[in-house]
């Protein structure tokens, strides 16, 4: 019987023994590798979120230019139309018109290209801003992982039987774990509401490109009407 109970205890020790027992550390590394994979989701939905918001610029860009040099091209077609008009007036009339059309013609001629250069230009430098903005708040979130790294190497430097410690760095995996994607989806409000200050950025540049066109050729028109008048009567 003593022989019996014996081997009973040793059986348990040696069972005991075989079993590894799961220490808080290892709570510590699920918890931390569980907050890298939060983490890394967050950067790679955050980069896709960006690459919209900058493929959203770069196509209204693209789209607004072409509407406006459609429109500056029709307003031309008109102008032209009426620059027709009175050249047929004069030469029905047998009158001299050269000195009504000197410089004024060409003018007409060179406003679209200098307005359409100036609607690339401004354009064009407020998608080179989205771009910025693109890699600028990409780097700000792709850092974000550094802290994971950081409290990585902090749980390296504790004892395994320090509970203090370990704790120590749980509490701040699950404090990182609230705050990271937070700071994240933070800084992507502030860059989409930049995206959207740029696309207005681009509409007030077409407008204002298409008035200037109109009111200039308009103007020009009209010193050249109001002499052919004077010279045909």
């Amino acid at each position: 019987m003593v022989v019996k109970t014996f081997i009973f205890v040793v059986s348990i020790v040696a069972i005991q023994a075989s079993v590894v027992p799961f220490d808080l550390i290892d709570d510590a590394k699920e918890d931390l590798e569980a907050l890298r994979q939060t983490v890394l989701g967050a950067i790679f939905a955050g980069q896709n979120d960006l690459d919209d918001f900058n493929l959203d610029l770069q196509n209204f860009g693209s789209n607004t230019e072409t509407s406006a040099i459609l429109t500056i091209q029709s307003e031309g077609q008109t102008i032209n139309s009426s620059l027709i008009v009175l050249k047929d007036l004069a030469h029905t009339a047998e009158a001299d018109i050269s000195y009504c059309l000197q410089g004024r013609e060409n003018y007409l001629n060179n406003l679209p290209v200098v307005i359409l250069a100036d609607l690339n230009d401004c354009v064009f430098g407020d998608i080179a801003e989205g771009s910025r903005v693109l890699g600028e708040v990409k780097y700000l979130i792709d850092i974000t992982i550094n802290t994971v790294d950081a409290l990585e190497f902090q749980l390296g430097l504790c004892d395994t039987d320090s509970d203090n410690c370990i704790n120590a760095i749980i509490q701040q995996i699950e404090f990182e774990t609230e705050k990271i994607p937070q700071q994240i989806k933070v800084e992507l409000l502030k860059a989409e509401e930049l995206f959207g200050e740029l696309k207005i950025s681009v509409q007030e540049c077409a407008d204002l490109k298409i008035s200037q066109y109109v009111s200039s050729a308009n103007t020009i028109l009209k010193d050249i009407t109001q002499c052919v008048n004077a010279i045909i009567g």
